[in-house]
């Protein structure tokens, strides 16, 4: 072996990366991204779980409920007054508060504790904590055994993993294909010079663009169609909602996911650097937009970054449609962001495109 020979190797391949900016920052950066995200941000221990509490007459103990759970750090009280249970309910399926707790009656009526199970990890904390709670109001009250409360775990009764994670995946399927299909796939044109021949035809750059990425609409598309019929077949998940009012919103989603993949397109020279850059926005979008983690358990030096992308705009929708049976009326904040995101990416990676075609 030249030591020699191989120094002047390795060094040669130092300079190639130095040039290759891109690729270096990926290099760089990606690994940071993953420890933030999985040592400081990615966590299954809930908090700030928004919370209701009845507080009409008949309910003595509900002062007494609401300082206990001011108490706790996992509990944020809804200022909000709730007379009855069926307030409570439907303040959970419109997702204003995600647990409900009706305090036991003057006439010995056992309270009532009233969970989103749509949410897995925020029920499952939830119950475990108020658990504790009931424990500490037999205490403060002095009575064995506890004071009595019964369960109701909405939408998902039996806690099921699916039911939760089958709605979510209908949107990151989507986001999976439009982004890296879509960034690969122009990438690749101009790889091979075909692009170049496509700009000597009468097609304006518009065309050309809506073009390149009607194909993606129409696999993306499917591949919703597939999940969706997948989760309620095979998975035996649920799908309580208007299936034509999820495609609509889906299509909105998909637009914004196909402007990332080509603004991610005109700035990559080649198929290695489209997929690198296209992994790094899948990140935050799988990782801290609430797929997995639920944003209350995400700090907020970095759960910003999740309020800059689009799958944390569609996570409710898909799950609120499928699970919880909302309509536009209950969604339409949801759905106006994403319209917006969406015009904004498809007009920015627009004009980077025809910029890379003059």
């Amino acid at each position: 072996m030249r030591w020699r020979r191989l120094l002047s190797l390795i060094r040669k391949e130092f300079i190639q990366i130095k040039r290759d900016r891109r690729t270096l920052g990926m290099m760089i950066v990606i690994p940071f991204v993953w420890l933030l995200v999985f040592g400081y941000a990615a966590s299954f221990d809930v908090s700030h779980i928004s919370t209701g509490v009845a507080a009409g007459p008949q309910y003595p103990l509900a002062p007494m409920v609401s300082t206990l759970l001011a108490s706790s750090k996992y509990f944020d009280v809804s200022e909000q007054g709730f007379a009855t249970v069926d307030d409570l309910k439907e303040a959970i399926r419109t997702g204003k508060v995600s647990v409900g707790i009706v305090p036991p009656q003057v006439d010995g009526t056992p309270g009532t504790l009233v969970v989103d199970g749509s949410n897995l990890f925020t029920s499952q904390t939830a119950l475990r904590q108020l658990q504790m709670l009931a424990q500490g109001l037999a205490v403060q009250q002095g009575t064995s055994p506890a004071i009595p409360f019964k369960t109701e775990i909405l939408y998902n009764p039996d806690l099921r993993s699916a039911n939760s994670m089958i709605p979510g995946l209908v949107g990151v399927v989507m986001v999976f294909i439009a982004t890296i299909m879509t960034a690969m796939g122009v990438v690749r044109e101009r790889e091979r010079g075909t692009l170049e021949q496509l700009m000597v035809t009468p097609l304006s750059s518009t065309e050309l663009m809506i073009g390149k990425i009607a194909p993606y609409v129409v696999i993306s598309l499917v591949d919703l169609l597939i999940v969706v019929v997948a989760g309620v077949f095979i998975f035996d998940v649920p799908f309580a909602g208007n299936p034509f009012l999820l495609a609509g919103l889906s299509f909105i989603f998909l637009i914004a996911c196909l402007g990332i993949g080509l603004l991610v397109s005109t700035v990559s020279q080649t198929q290695q650097q489209a997929m690198q850059l296209a992994v790094f926005t899948l990140l935050p979008q799988i990782l801290i937009s609430g797929f997995i983690f639920p944003l209350t358990a995400i700090p907020w030096g970095v759960r910003w970054i999740a309020y800059l992308v689009p799958l944390t705009y569609f996570l409710p929708i898909c799950r609120g449609i499928f699970v919880k049976d909302l309509g536009m009326v209950n969604l339409w904040p949801y759905a106006l962001i994403l319209l917006a995101y969406a015009a904004a990416v498809i007009m920015l990676a627009a004009w980077r495109f025809r910029r890379r075609l003059v």
